[in-house]
C-alpha cells in the first residue's frame, strides 16, 4: 500500500509575534491588528488540517533562530523543535496547534527547516511525500533555501511537492517562494482569509492524499476473504465507503459532500413532502442510511403505485449547480415523466428548497442548463446542471 507523509513547517520567528523589546520593530508586523502566528493557527485549524485528515503520517515542526552560547561566544542557532509526529489524529493535532503562542524575537532559518524536513521524510522511503511551509519572510541565516529545495530531488533522491502559504510576504520574498512552490503558493495579506483561495492552493494536495487513501481502501477490500460476513464491521465499512462511488476527484470537487448534509437536506424535503402528499404516501429510501438507490423519495398513489420519484440535492450555500452521477442520470432518463428534483439551499442555516417539477421540461425550456456559471474542476463521470431561474 502507498501511504502519505506530510511535514508541516511553521515559521516561529520574531516577526510572527509582536517583536516585544525591539523598539523599531515592535508591533510593525501585525496584519490588521493581529499577529501572524494567530493567522497561521487559524489557517492550520480551519483549512490545512481538515484538508489533510486522510493522510497516514504527519510531522509538524516550528523553526526559528535561538540565541545560544557556543564555546563561550553567543550565536544565532537554527532550531526546529518537533510539536507533532505520528499517525494522523485530528484532535491531537488540534491540541498541539492550539499550544502555539506568539514568539519572541528571533530569525528565520528556512534552510535548516527544509533540511530537517528532508531528514524526516527519508524515514518513509516508499511513501508519497509533501512539505507545507508557512512563513512570512525570507532566509535570514546563512543558508540558501531555494537551492536546498531544488536539490531535494537531485541529491536526496526524494520526490516531494512543496506547498507554501506566505504571510504578507513582500515582492522579493513572494518571487522566491513562487519559484520553489512546486505544489502551490498563496500569499495572505489580510486577516480576512478567503477559504476558497486556500482550498484552491491545497487542491492538488487533497487529491493526492485522497487518491492514496481510496487506492488503499480498494486493496483492503480485495484482501477481505469472500467468506467474511456483513457482521464484520471492518469489511462492512470498507465496502460501504467504496460503494458510494466516491473518488479523490469527487471528494475534492464536491467539498460539501457529507452524510450530515445529505441527512439534513433529505429530512427537510421529507417534511415538505409529508405536508404536501401525506406521510403515508411518502417513501424516504435513505431514512435509515444511504440505500444506494438512484433516487431518494417515492410518492405513491392510493393504489401504492409510484406517482413521482424525487432526487434531493442539498448545498450549504446558494450554489445553483448540482450534479448527477451516471447511475442517477440513466434513472432520470427512464423515469423522466415522473422525475423531480428538490434543490435545498443553506442546509447549515435557514434552509429553503426549490422544486424542479419536471427536470426534462426544465432542461428543454432553458430553466435548467448543462453548463457552469463559474469555473470548477469537474469529475469525468459527473453530469452538471445549473438552475437559471427561480432563485
Amino acid at each position: 500500500m502507498k501511504n502519505t507523509t506530510i511535514v508541516i513547517l511553521v515559521d516561529n520567528s520574531g516577526s510572527m509575534g509582536y517583536m516585544k523589546g525591539l523598539k523599531d520593530h515592535e508591533d510593525k508586523y501585525l496584519i490588521d491588528g493581529v499577529t501572524r502566528m494567530s493567522l497561521i493557527k487559524k489557517i492550520l485549524l480551519e483549512q490545512i488540517i481538515p484538508t489533510i485528515e486522510y493522510t497516514n503520517h504527519l510531522i509538524i515542526r516550528t523553526f526559528r533562530h535561538e540565541r545560544k552560547q557556543i564555546d563561550g561566544e553567543w550565536a544565532d542557532v537554527p532550531t526546529t523543535p518537533l510539536i507533532y509526529k505520528g499517525e494522523f489524529c485530528k484532535q491531537d493535532v488540534f491540541n498541539e496547534i492550539e499550544k502555539l503562542i506568539d514568539p519572541m524575537p528571533g530569525g528565520t532559518p528556512i534552510t535548516a527547516a527544509i533540511d530537517q524536513a528532508v531528514t524526516d521524510l527519508k524515514n518513509f522511503p516508499s511513501n508519497d511525500k509533501k512539505i507545507i511551509l508557512l512563513t512570512d519572510g525570507e532566509e535570514n541565516g546563512n543558508g540558501n533555501y531555494i537551492e536546498t529545495i531544488r536539490n531535494i530531488g537531485r541529491f536526496d533522491d526524494i520526490d516531494c511537492k512543496i506547498f507554501i502559504v506566505g504571510l504578507a510576504q513582500d515582492e522579493s520574498a513572494e518571487k522566491k517562494a513562487r519559484a520553489i512552490a512546486t505544489g502551490g503558493y498563496l500569499n495572505i495579506k489580510s486577516k480576512i482569509i478567503e477559504s476558497n483561495e486556500v482550498q484552491k492552493v491545497l487542491e492538488p494536495l487533497k487529491i493526492a492524499v485522497l487518491k492514496d487513501t481510496i487506492d488503499n481502501l480498494r486493496k483492503v477490500k480485495d484482501a477481505i476473504p469472500a467468506t467474511a460476513t456483513r457482521s464484520n464491521s471492518n469489511s462492512h465499512r470498507v465496502e460501504e465507503l467504496l460503494n458510494t462511488g466516491l473518488t479523490s476527484t469527487t471528494l475534492t470537487i464536491d467539498d460539501e459532500y457529507s452524510e450530515e448534509l445529505r441527512f439534513k437536506s433529505e429530512k427537510f424535503v421529507y417534511e415538505l413532502l409529508c405536508k404536501k402528499f401525506n406521510s403515508e404516501n411518502v417513501v424516504w429510501l435513505n431514512k435509515d442510511g444511504e440505500s444506494g438507490e438512484s433516487h431518494d423519495f417515492e410518492i405513491l398513489d392510493e393504489g401504492h403505485e409510484i406517482l413521482l420519484v424525487i432526487e434531493c440535492k442539498g448545498t450549504s450555500k446558494e450554489k445553483p449547480t448540482f450534479y448527477l452521477t451516471p447511475k442517477e442520470w440513466k434513472y432520470f432518463l427512464g423515469m423522466r415523466s415522473k422525475y423531480q428534483v428538490y434543490r435545498v439551499f443553506n442546509v447549515d442555516s435557514t434552509m429553503n428548497a426549490l422544486c424542479i417539477d419536471n427536470l426534462l421540461d426544465s432542461i428543454l425550456n432553458g430553466q435548467v442548463v448543462p453548463y457552469l456559471l463559474t469555473p470548477e474542476i469537474l469529475h469525468e463521470e459527473r453530469i452538471f446542471l445549473t438552475l437559471l431561474t427561480g432563485r
